[in-house]
């Protein structure tokens, strides 16, 4: 092993101009990342308690628990769909699967 291969890199805190161009991207990127959290991991937050509740925008939320839960599962027609779902996403799943194969012989072939 040469010697300049095995030179160890210098950390980016280290050295101070590094140290403040990544201080000023951090700064840069805080405010979308800031708008990325609120809008994604708060509405999913909000999402998951309004299923627990019965939520009426003129009222104040009524805790339910898992009563939503318990009438979605227990009614045939959902229980179906999920079966209809599931026929369908490995059906196309397969689907793809051999159109990427077809694909690979044809290049193969080439």
């Amino acid at each position: 092993m040469s010697a300049t291969t095995a030179r160890k890199k210098s950390s980016v805190w280290r050295n101070p101009r590094a140290r403040r161009e990544a201080i000023a991207a951090y700064m840069f990127l805080s405010p979308y990342l800031l708008v990325t959290f609120v809008f994604t991991v708060g509405v999913f937050l909000f999402a998951i308690y309004v299923s627990f509740t019965e939520f009426n925008l003129y009222t104040t939320p009524e805790w339910v628990g898992l009563k939503h839960y318990k009438s979605v599962f227990s009614d045939g027609k959902f229980v179906r769909s999920l079966g209809h779902t599931t026929i369908k996403f490995t059906c196309e799943l397969q689907r793809v699967r051999v159109k990427r194969l077809v694909s690979q012989i044809i290049i193969l072939l080439m």
